[in-house]
């Protein structure tokens, strides 16, 4: 909690902790998003977060291979699924 937090570090010692993360982080994100960078995001189509994850979503399906299974696990397999969609009418 705060309290004890404060009695191990020290107030002082906090503040100025706060302080210089709080830079930091302000820092790290100041000037990120100029014109330029608009200007090739419009470019590149203009896609938000929501499209590109899809995009990256499809082609990570598009990519995937089944693995090897061996002839006798996946007939059982298939044998098994076809046994069940009978029972529960599927």
């Amino acid at each position: 909690n705060q309290s004890s937090l404060v009695a191990s570090v020290g107030q002082d010692q906090l503040t100025r902790e706060r302080e210089a993360d709080g830079e930091r982080r302000r820092s790290e994100h100041r000037g990120s998003f100029t014109a330029s960078n608009f200007e090739r995001w419009l470019r590149d189509g203009g896609k938000d977060a929501a499209v590109r994850a899809g995009e990256l979503c499809q082609k990570t399906l598009d990519a995937y291979e089944l693995p090897a299974l061996d002839s006798v696990v996946h007939d059982e397999l298939e044998e098994y699924v076809t046994r069940r969609r009978r029972e529960l009418g599927d």
